[in-house]
């Protein structure tokens, strides 16, 4: 598990809502569909103990901030593409 309990892909998911992507555009760009984007925005709002994304979204930039959300996982979106 990374930081806050959250799995990888959940870290991806919170990081692209933190930046105001809706679940569609996170599904689009992350391939996958707005339904399972929503179903890990629940398993992230139980988590991270949130009543909505935005607060889920203040927590988690507050976590990385402090430098300890970003050990072992990649900048959402990016997925190993550097040489």
């Amino acid at each position: 598990m990374t930081p806050l309990d959250l799995t990888p892909r959940q870290c991806e998911i919170i990081a692209l809502v933190a930046t105001g992507k809706t679940d569609a555009t996170i599904a689009d760009q992350l391939f996958c569909s707005p339904r399972t984007v929503n179903a890990h925005m629940r398993d992230i709002l139980r988590k991270l103990n949130a009543t909505n994304r935005t607060e889920a979204a203040v927590t988690w930039t507050k976590h990385t901030e402090t430098g300890e959300g970003e050990e072992g996982v990649e900048r959402a979106g990016d997925h190993g593409s550097h040489p």
